[in-house]
């Protein structure tokens, strides 16, 4: 996968200002932070925080604790953390008290009015960030635990250490950590092994259409089918977890108009599947989850 590729699936994980948040941070953190720390004069540097003004070896202080910031931001954003949007709308409230504050105290404010509106703009971010805040992953690492459950022992051993970790999450929580993920929503399958006869669980992105549920078996748009599909067209019946509700379903790979409808219905929730099916010459099958 080429660079540019990585960086337009990377930009559709999120909406458009929060992109742009993100990209703020990392020219901060990589570029402006690092120049105004280690080159710019002291007695040029200048640092306002909660709407005070700092100045000399005093802005130089605190210099280090904002790069941190705008690191924890950049990175926040990049792997979307659920601390982040607290953290970032924190942040952001500070922005918003030092509009207000620094247009009261400094000689070249504007007054309560100036202030007021300055930091009615920044309280836009502010309040985008609490209303996204359900695009955001967990950032957490499991804690020790309990023996694994029934469930966890099915989670299928090949897959990467961070969809294992966004499966616990998952189970421990009934969806609440992990039914969202990078924006978008998963579930649990769990498929009856063709050859083994155990059962696997894996996370999938999801969509729906009348009451059924979709998936695309699309492995990264790779020349095989992945391991999943074949062990659910051998054995349709499956489990399934939405969030906190689990049942059993059955399986059912679609073609001709239908699977064009929902197809396009996937597309849309992760824009990406379009470019997997353009990297491979098999036709990426549609499966519906259909309750049983």
């Amino acid at each position: 996968m080429s660079l540019i590729t990585k960086l337009r699936e990377d930009w559709r994980l999120r909406p458009w200002w929060m992109n742009g948040l993100f990209y703020f941070c990392c020219y901060m953190t990589f570029i402006y932070m690092p120049f105004d720390l280690f080159f710019k004069p002291v007695a040029e540097d200048h640092e306002i925080w909660f709407g005070f003004s700092l100045t000399g070896w005093w802005a130089k202080a605190t210099e280090p604790l904002h790069w941190a910031i705008y690191a924890a931001g950049a990175y926040g954003f990049w792997r979307m953390r659920s601390w982040m949007w607290p953290w970032a709308s924190v942040y952001a409230a500070q922005v918003v008290i030092a509009m207000v504050v620094w247009n009261l105290i400094n000689v070249r404010g504007g007054g309560i009015v100036a202030g007021v509106i300055a930091g009615a703009i920044f309280a836009v971010p502010m309040v985008a960030l609490w209303r996204a805040k359900d695009r955001f992953n967990s950032a957490t690492t499991t804690q020790s635990r309990s023996p694994a459950t029934t469930e966890e022992k099915t989670m299928s051993s090949t897959l990467p250490d961070w969809a294992q970790e966004h499966m616990r999450n998952y189970l421990a929580t009934d969806g609440a950590d992990g039914h969202i993920w990078r924006g978008v929503p998963t579930l649990l399958l769990t498929t009856t092994g063709s050859k083994s006869g155990e059962e696997r669980m894996l996370p999938l992105i999801y969509g729906e259409d009348n009451g059924d549920y979709i998936i695309i078996a699309s492995k990264g748009g790779f020349p095989e089918h992945p391991a999943w599909y074949s062990n659910l067209v051998a054995q349709p019946k499956v489990r399934v977890q939405v969030a906190a509700d689990k049942f059993a379903a059955t399986a059912t790979t679609v073609d001709g108009e239908r699977r064009q409808k929902l197809w396009d219905i996937m597309a849309e929730v992760w824009p990406p599947y379009i470019e997997y099916q353009q990297k491979t010459d098999r036709q990426i099958p549609v499966v519906v989850l259909s309750r049983d």
